[in-house]
């Protein structure tokens, strides 16, 4: 029997508010295709050059291993604070508040590296059409993609998953045709040696980068999570979302990167991320001018749907942390007309804008780039590998006997998850290394905050639907 969903005064969220679709497009968006494959697939290519195909289908692997953990928790527990009621449901307050600062974090940084790479997209577009525009814009746009999917997440969230959803099947359709045609194109050099580690940046070492980065373009479909409470039949709904969303993630993104590849020409993928805009490049190759500036809306339009879904997704944690005890309480308050959390917003924002000024002004936007989106890579790794942990922890204590899914799947997944986070601290380098270990720190602050701060023992309260131990 599942316990009541109580909140405190301060706020609370609308119950049955949104379906199956809705849900199904804050995964889609939050993945975001075309924006996927113009910054986190980018950040990839770094580190992969011409074995990124090898290191997408690696981090397939570690995004299916690790959706396997939201999966199986998702029949127990489900609550807007996702991913941070998951670690403190099994392993307690204290890991609890510092993954979920690490998968907020992350994600809020992800908006930044989102903001960083628009410009490029705009400028690829706007010079195609013969105007070369001036310095100042790059900062117009980035303002852009943050300023919407804040105000978009303000109001209710029904209307906007409508269309994003719409855009994301799109984005989906543009991406297959034009990698499609890339294949077919390439002809005879077509080939598998785009498999081979020894072609990416330091080996294997690059490998892991790319990896994480890889698993940062899979990822998204764990957005779902956040909506558990305004959703209708969330046991259902949840999970369906979970699965459909990454399956079909993980089919498009080995697709496209090895499409990417054979277009952008194997032994010359160190100029792949440098760039800028490489699918827009690939695009005015494929259809001119007119293509390329279509692409280009689209992908800008996908930016603005990945950060959306960010938004939508860390609010929810910041105000379920409010109602929790780790954060004041005044971070627990929503619209009183729209009920949506209005101060996790506000809070989102403010990081955002400090993430990607403060970066761009100290090493410009190519190298600040690089640092937010490693930094992103890395919080969202140690988040992974602390919620599959916590899934271990949970069925040992609710003495779950499902070994293969409960226990061996997970095991699996903090095994990679290890090895792709010291891809992430090891060679140091600065500046791009800098990011991951400030992250780090405010992880671990946040960590010790949150045993003295925290109230309540474990789940089941304050908007948490529990579901009995199987």
């Amino acid at each position: 029997m599942k316990a009541e969903s109580k909140v405190p005064s301060s706020g609370e969220l609308q119950a049955n508010a949104i379906t199956l679709r809705h849900v199904l497009s804050q995964g889609a968006i939050a993945n975001g295709p075309l924006a996927s494959v113009t910054v986190a697939l980018t950040g990839a290519a770094f580190y992969g050059l011409g074995a990124l195909p090898f290191a997408m289908l690696a981090g397939s692997v570690l995004i299916l291993l690790y959706i396997n953990t939201t999966y199986q928790f998702s029949k127990h527990i489900r609550s807007a604070g996702g991913i941070y009621q998951l670690v403190r449901a099994g392993l307690g307050e204290r890991l609890a508040g510092a993954t979920g600062t690490s998968y907020g974090l992350a994600n809020l940084l992800l908006v930044s590296a989102n903001a960083l790479i628009a410009p490029s997209i705009f400028d690829t577009a706007a010079q195609a059409l013969g105007w070369n525009p001036p310095g100042w814009t790059w900062i117009a746009v980035a303002l852009f993609t943050m300023i919407v999917p804040f105000a978009l997440g303000w109001y209710r969230v029904r209307i906007t998953l409508d269309y994003g959803l719409v855009t994301a099947l799109i984005e989906v359709i543009v991406i297959v045709g034009l990698c499609a045609y890339f294949v077919i194109h390439a002809g005879g050099h077509n080939t598998f040696s785009v498999f081979n580690p020894h072609h990416a940046r330091n080996g294997w070492s690059g490998i892991g980068v790319a990896m994480a980065l890889s698993s940062v373009a899979l990822g998204g479909a764990d957005n779902v999570l956040s909506l558990a409470e305004e959703s209708q039949s969330p046991q259902q709904t949840i999970k369906r979302s979970l699965l459909v969303v990454q399956f079909t993630v993980v089919a498009l993104y080995i697709f496209a990167a090895y499409a990417l590849v054979i277009a952008w020409g194997p032994s010359k993928m160190s100029g792949f991320a440098s760039s800028g805009a490489p699918l827009l490049t690939l695009a005015g190759h494929v259809g001119g001018t007119a293509l390329l500036v279509i692409i280009a809306v689209l992908a800008l339009n996908s930016i603005i749907g990945v950060n959306v879904a960010i938004n939508i997704t860390v609010a929810r944690l910041i105000f379920d942390a409010g109602r929790q005890g780790l954060f004041p309480p005044a971070a627990a308050k929503t619209h009183p007309r729209y009920r949506t959390p209005t101060v996790g917003l506000i809070s989102c924002l403010a990081v955002e804008l400090f993430a990607t000024f403060v970066p761009e002004f100290i090493w410009g936007i190519y190298t600040g780039f690089l640092v937010v989106v490693t930094a992103a890579t890395a919080g969202y790794v140690l988040q992974q590998l602390i919620t599959s942990a916590a899934l271990i922890g949970y069925a040992t204590r609710e003495k779950i006997h499902e070994i293969t899914f409960y226990y061996v799947v997970p095991a699996l997944a903090c095994l990679f998850l290890v090895y792709s986070l010291y891809g992430n601290l090891w060679p140091f380098s600065i500046p791009v290394s800098l990011g991951v270990f400030i992250l780090l720190g405010l992880v671990l602050i946040v960590g010790v905050i949150a045993g003295f701060r925290t109230t309540g023992n474990s789940v089941g309260h304050n908007g948490i639907l529990r579901e009995p131990r199987s």
